[in-house]
């Protein structure tokens, strides 16, 4: 893997931004509100048209103009292009706390063994945007299905040279909206690469995401999917338990028991078509600026 004795320090992070349908660069100004922009080499894929896209007066900042449709197409198209051996994986709803880079530096360098560390959300109320670990930590076998994309750094060599990408069929845009963190790491961690946790806040993000509908149709059908791929004929237990959960949590009454179960069957039959279906990826749905 990657050279375990590197120090690394700030020259050595890329930030990879994903966003949407955007005319201009303004909306780095609420991201970078806290940090100078000029401090950071910057990767943005937007996903738009061919007769909207948006150019790059900073020589720090790249646009990679995409018209493909799905947050996980845009993340592998940021990892292709990135060349810096760290790598912040970022959305563009996210503002970066001032110091971000100091936690990735270090800790990346305390733990030079992981490919992946994970840190840490603060909302914009001030609090934590989940219930986190209170302590640094290994998390290959016990991976959180609510880990935040602007949570992840990784390793770039490690992530190249395994070939490993976000499953293209989940994440915001794609066929199943939610998931696509958690089969990133499972699948880190399946070919043996090391994975920490590290308790620093690095990003601020609204006390809300699209993963908190825990009862919505949407999640529940990205969820059995990604279940399904991950554990195939052991879903259908995990989808009754998770029902149940709903029901007990009163998040559901009794009577929507059924239409639940029913979209996760959906979710099932259209995953098992997909993987029958050629993908229609080309490289040439890209330009860049």
């Amino acid at each position: 893997m990657s050279n375990k004795t590197k120090k690394y320090t700030k020259e050595d992070l890329q930030l990879l931004i994903a966003t949407t349908h955007r005319n201009s660069l303004d909306f780095l100004k609420l991201m970078f509100c806290q940090v100078s922009i000029a401090d950071y080499q910057i990767i943005v894929v937007n996903q738009t048209t061919p007769k909207h896209i948006i150019k790059s007066n900073l020589d720090n900042v790249i646009i990679i103009n995409s018209f493909e449709k799905g947050l996980s197409k845009s993340r592998n198209l940021a990892i292709q292009q990135a060349t810096k051996p760290l790598c912040l994986l970022l959305d563009d709803d996210i503002a970066l706390i001032k110091g971000f880079e100091k936690h990735i530096i270090t800790a990346h360098n305390l733990n030079p063994e992981a490919t992946v560390v994970s840190f840490q959300t603060l909302t914009t109320t001030g609090k934590p945007y989940w219930k986190y670990p209170k302590k640094a930590q290994k998390f290959n076998t016990h991976i959180r299905t609510n880990v935040l994309s602007p949570e992840i750094t990784i390793k770039l060599e490690d992530i190249k040279k395994e070939g490993i990408e976000f499953e293209e069929h989940f994440g915001l845009g794609a066929i199943f909206s939610d998931g696509e963190n958690y089969l990133f790491l499972k699948e880190v961690a399946y070919r043996g690469l090391q994975s920490y946790f590290y308790p620093a806040n690095i990003v601020v993000h609204e006390p809300f995401s699209s993963s908190d509908e825990v009862d919505s149709d949407r999640l529940i059908y990205a969820r059995t999917a990604m279940y399904y791929q991950l554990y195939k004929n052991k879903v259908y237990i995990w989808l009754l338990k998770y029902i149940v959960y709903l029901i007990r949590k009163q998040y559901i009454g009794m009577g929507e028991s059924y239409t639940k179960w029913k979209v996760g069957i959906a979710a099932i039959t259209k995953y098992k078509e997909l993987k029958h279906t050629p993908s229609d990826y080309s490289a040439n749905n890209n330009t860049r600026m």
